[in-house]
């Protein structure tokens, strides 16, 4: 059996700071999961306001 873990890192009212915290926790969580012996990590991608979604298409925000 395998096993997966999947990050939606979403943020109401970011703030750099902020953003920089949920980005380090799912680091922190996906090293974690590895030590413990998931498979796989998986981040979703978002189309959707930068205000919310931390993992989001570049494309859509004109970055990409």
């Amino acid at each position: 059996m395998k096993f997966s873990m999947i990050f939606e890192a979403q943020l109401v009212g970011p703030t750099p700071e902020r953003e920089r915290r949920v980005i380090r926790d799912c680091v922190e969580q996906a090293v974690f999961a590895e030590e413990t012996g998931f498979d796989r990590i998986w981040a979703v991608e978002r189309h959707s306001p930068a205000r919310t979604a931390h993992f989001r298409a570049q494309e859509r925000d004109g970055e990409g």
